[in-house]
């Protein structure tokens, strides 16, 4: 459950968060409506591995060390090659109008 929690939290809440300790009472909130639409069968196995965790999972959060959260590869920046069509520009269609009359027109 801890594992879950690590890597399914914001990254806000990874960093040494004061709101660290409001995420459990959240997520007994979330349990309970949960259950009331009868999406959770066992409510009562989540709510045993919160509490179990908790202790460990706010000292985590305050500390910002996170043992199950490994940064993931940084994403690149992406950089698109083509140029922006304007409105004024012919149509992509190849039909000779304006893009804003032919398929720019609900844009």
């Amino acid at each position: 459950m801890h594992a879950a929690l690590g890597h399914c939290l914001p990254g806000r809440l990874k960093r040494k968060d004061p709101l660290a300790e409001e995420v459990p009472p959240i997520l007994h909130a979330l349990v309970d409506h949960l259950t009331e639409e009868h999406v959770l069968a066992h409510a009562f196995e989540i709510r045993a591995a919160i509490e179990s965790t908790r202790g460990e999972f706010i000292e985590t959060v305050r500390t910002g060390n996170n043992p199950h959260h490994h940064g993931g590869p940084k994403q690149e920046t992406v950089v698109h090659k083509a140029a922006k069509l304007g409105r004024n520009d012919p149509c992509f269609c190849g039909s000779g109008k304006k893009f804003k009359k032919c398929c720019g027109k609900n844009s």
